[in-house]
């Protein structure tokens, strides 16, 4: 991996940490993954083991591209490509690298075109195959990075209050989601960029979880890489009843937190829908997560709860009222908003005075 005279290059997308680093030139696959470890050094520590962990995808042939393509650099005329300027980031990357590249969108108006873009690109097996495998990995550092219990939380009060909704006409329907492709798609950070955020998260998480009645510690092994388990719902959900899938999906979440089990792995998640399949069906629910029809549908749910549903984080609400009016709705404390949008009868939180 080099530029054209053989020398270092620059990757403004893929070396978040030290963009202004030359890098180079790479040897081997080898190389290219320990400098990808050194550039990502500021990840928390339970990822950068996950990425160490995980091969690259292969690298050959390694191919003379631009190696910054962005909407300041494509020139359009009536429709068609009229030049590409910008060249000074140009070498020979991996074969993969602008399919990759195209799903790092550091802005909303980034991600939307660099959509079109990889859509262009994903004819070419070789590019949209092995670009799409370290695509899993890298957003699903930042996915991890991103996961939280407030999820979790969000869930166990609609579980609790599924009853008394149902009472007074109210459906839930829950939906599967990537939450690294929602960050990119919508430009979201995740809160371990923001120090502050970071260290307001310890007090607000004790809280949270006296409210909502849960009592349990971080694990060692978190964050994780949710794909598969995200996958698996996504598959129960279209081949099973609604309760089966809840019940697939509370599992899911108790098999993590509560029983402190790492479900990125499969035999931790078979373990989860365990509780609530067959030995037999488990084995075809994990083998179809697999698969790239499910894999597609999951981001293809992503990106719809981006770009039609307005969506930046989880959990993350779309309400629709008696009128038909839908309005977003984000965080697990927002109850008292969707209630009132929904026009229901509830009990607000009242102050008492001492007397």
């Amino acid at each position: 991996m080099q530029n054209i005279d053989g020398g270092p290059l620059y990757s403004n997308w893929l070396f978040l940490n030290d963009e202004d680093k030359p890098y180079g030139p790479l040897d081997s696959d080898k190389q290219l993954h320990d400098a990808l470890m050194q550039a990502l050094k500021e990840l928390p520590s339970p990822v950068l083991t996950q990425f160490k962990d995980r091969p690259l995808p292969i690298c050959t042939p390694y191919t003379f591209t631009h190696g910054d393509l962005n909407c300041q650099n494509i020139l359009v005329k009536n429709g068609e490509l009229a030049g590409i300027l910008d060249w000074e980031s140009a070498g020979y990357f991996p074969v993969w690298w602008e399919y990759a590249a195209t799903s790092i969108g550091f802005t909303a108006e980034d991600a939307e075109w660099k959509a079109l873009l990889r859509v262009r690109l994903s004819g070419y097996p070789n590019l949209n195959e092995r670009g799409q495998a370290l695509v899993d990995s890298l957003l699903g550092v930042e996915q991890a990075a991103d996961v939280s219990p407030y999820s979790f939380y969000a869930f166990t009060y609609l579980q609790k209050n599924a009853a008394a909704l149902e009472s007074l006409g109210v459906e839930i329907e829950y939906i599967p989601v990537f939450l690294g492709g929602i960050n990119v798609g919508s430009g979201n950070k995740p809160p371990w960029t923001l120090p502050a955020k970071a260290a307001y998260s310890k007090y607000d998480g004790k809280r949270a979880q006296k409210y909502f009645g849960h009592d349990f510690e971080v694990p060692s092994w978190f964050p994780i890489l949710s794909l598969l388990p995200q996958r698996a719902l996504t598959y129960i959900k279209k081949h099973h009843p609604s309760q089966t899938f809840s019940a697939a999906f509370q599992s899911c979440f108790e098999t993590m937190w509560n029983g402190q089990l790492d479900i990125s792995k499969p035999e931790n998640l078979a373990k989860a829908l365990g509780n609530v399949f067959s030995a037999q069906e488990v084995e075809k629910i994990i083998t179809a997560a697999g698969t790239p029809e499910v894999k597609a549908e999951l981001a293809a749910t992503t990106e719809r709860v981006v770009k039609e549903l307005g969506a930046f984080g989880c959990p993350w609400f779309w309400v629709i009222n008696g009128e038909g009016k839908g309005e977003p709705f984000f965080g697990s404390d927002r109850w008292h908003f969707m209630w009132e949008f929904l026009g229901l009868p509830f009990d607000d939180l009242k102050l008492r005075a001492r007397i």
